[in-house]
């Protein structure tokens, strides 16, 4: 509780991750539910097939890569491969 009293105190943020709600575990404590109740929680779902191209398109971009449309078609986990090999691999030339 400590660490959670001193951020409300110091008017600062904590910043939770998990890929399941905090609000799903089941705490003991009545004090931590309430707290975790009024909190303020977010859920980010994944993203799409078409925001992957564009992100993909974008960081070929930044890097002066040229790719070409029919490319950009490829299922999202090719084009996350590509762009891992490209990016890790930049002395790799891929035809």
């Amino acid at each position: 509780f400590s660490l959670w009293n001193t951020i409300l105190q110091d008017n600062k943020y904590l910043l939770i991750t998990s890929r399941k709600p905090i609000t799903s575990f089941k705490f003991k404590l009545n004090d931590l539910k309430s707290r975790i109740s009024s909190s303020l929680i977010i859920g980010i779902s994944l993203p799409s097939d078409d925001l992957i191209s564009v992100i993909l398109a974008k960081n070929f971009s930044d890097k002066q890569i040229k790719v070409e449309k029919k490319h950009t078609k490829l299922s999202k986990r090719l084009l996350i491969l590509n762009y891992l090999i490209i990016y890790f691999s930049p002395q790799i030339l891929i035809k």
